[in-house]
């Protein structure tokens, strides 16, 4: 029978040495003051889903946040992920009634209110109308067609 080598600390095995990727390790995006663990409730087409994590003070910008819910790109106070707000958004627009939308999405095991979703439907529609002003500020630009690089146009 062949024992397993032994880890390159020297001590256990090498089979106990595992992944840098598993579940225990903490991710740490920044060193936060004052740092704290606390429980995150995020809400998918699944269910809900909790997650502990750090939240402190970043010491760069003096603001309080949560560096999982920056790197995700959550807002401070979103609880929706953003494949569950797309799909709602989208439910609300293919039946063209809140409630109606309210009542497929519960048949999804979501309870949602026909008011929440239209609260949602207005803060995406807002973010995509300013998404459209600032593209229409900026002066279109001109590419040159790659087929016509080093010759002349034809004249008409």
């Amino acid at each position: 029978m062949k024992w397993p080598r032994k880890a390159a600390n020297g001590r256990g095995n090498g089979c106990s040495s595992g992944c840098n990727n598993s579940l225990t390790n903490r991710a740490r995006f920044f060193p936060l003051r004052q740092r704290r663990r606390r429980t995150l409730t995020l809400r998918s087409e699944f269910g809900d889903i909790k997650l502990a994590v750090d939240y402190g003070q970043d010491p760069d910008r003096q603001a309080w946040g949560c560096p999982v819910q920056r790197a995700w790109g959550l807002g401070p106070y979103q609880k929706l992920l953003p494949g569950l707000t797309e799909k709602l958004c989208f439910t609300v627009t293919a039946t063209g009634c809140y409630e109606e939308a309210a009542a497929v999405a519960s048949k999804w095991g979501v309870p949602v209110d026909d008011a929440k979703l239209h609260a949602l439907v207005q803060r995406v529609w807002a973010w995509a109308e300013a998404q459209t002003q600032q593209r229409l500020a900026a002066p279109p630009l001109e590419r040159e067609n790659p087929k016509m690089e080093g010759r002349t146009p034809r004249p008409p």
